[in-house]
């Protein structure tokens, strides 16, 4: 985190660089820390490791790993074990927002069909 915190204060490329490649280490070792690491990168504009931590978080897909369940050496918080989606709609992540990979991803985790089912969407988009 302190390299991160760091890094958001400096903006010096190396800083950056450092926090970055700490964040993405940590992603695998649990579900906190891959939201961490999704809303993090996304405050360094590291936009397209934020897209690689949203898949495997979201999706367990792609070329990291971050589970929701509890394994060995993690601090257990009940509400870690299931799958979030609010960090997708915070100002933080509006870079991803932007980003074209963005719709493809609600789509794969369901939102999408969520939305146009319920006839609802985030205020942040415009509506299905």
């Amino acid at each position: 985190l302190t390299a991160s915190m760091t890094a958001l204060a400096s903006r010096r490329p190396k800083d950056i660089g450092l926090a970055v490649d700490r964040l993405m280490a940590e992603v695998a070792r649990g579900p906190s820390n891959a939201i961490n690491a999704l809303l993090l990168l996304n405050g360094l504009g590291a936009v397209d490791r934020a897209f690689d931590v949203a898949e495997a978080y979201l999706l367990e897909s792609g070329p990291l790993m971050a589970s929701v369940r509890w394994r060995p050496g993690q601090v257990a918080v009940n509400d870690q074990r299931r799958r979030k989606s609010h960090m997708m709609f915070v100002p933080v992540t509006s870079a991803m927002r932007a980003d074209a990979r963005f719709i493809s991803l609600v789509d794969r985790i369901g939102l999408s069909a969520y939305w146009r089912a319920a006839g609802v969407g985030p205020d942040v988009m415009p509506r299905p």
